[in-house]
């Protein structure tokens, strides 16, 4: 970079940094150029939003500042507001490893559930059907494998609630 008035040697923004205090360039950091005075028109130097709205660059940086101030100071206050959270997380592990130590001898007396159900054996399955046309419906036709086990609910089906309410057909 040339030695010349229009340009000015900038830091290169180094976050996350505290509002405080301006972040130091190091030794062998890129340098930045700022735009010549001609050339920094109000217009040019916002930043299109869309939809016409246009923000200013200068107001965006204060922004973050401001932010980044912010968080510095929720930082510092967060014990005094918010460490009885942290204290009773570590209260409860230290009594839920103490249950654990009392009861872990009750775990090898009990049982698994799972070794008291009986066994399952699965049925011999029907022959099936030679041809194709006798396996549609080959399953079904059986009477343990009928969906209304407790009797015909005629009077649940959809067509009686289109009388009922005197809807056109069309609408199903």
């Amino acid at each position: 970079m040339p030695d010349h008035p229009r340009f000015t040697r900038i830091p290169r923004p180094n976050f996350p940094c505290s509002a405080d205090r301006i972040p130091i360039r190091p030794e062998n950091s890129p340098v930045y150029p700022i735009l010549p005075i001609r050339n920094r028109h109000p217009v040019n130097s916002y930043v299109d939003m869309g939809k016409g709205a246009q923000i200013d660059p200068v107001a965006i940086d204060e922004i973050h500042k401001d932010h980044v101030r912010k968080e510095i100071v929720a930082s510092k206050h967060w014990a005094s507001k918010f460490q009885y959270y942290k204290d009773e997380n570590i209260k409860m592990q230290d009594e839920t490893k103490v249950l654990q130590a009392e009861t872990s001898h009750l775990a090898e007396e009990i049982p698994d559930w799972r070794e008291s159900l009986p066994v399952a054996r699965p049925e011999p399955s029907p022959q099936v059907p030679t041809t194709t046309a006798g396996r549609i419906g080959w399953r079904s036709s059986l009477p343990q494998y009928k969906l209304e086990i407790y009797g015909d609910h005629g009077n649940c089906r959809r067509g009686d609630i289109v009388k009922k309410f005197e809807w056109p057909s069309e609408g199903l």
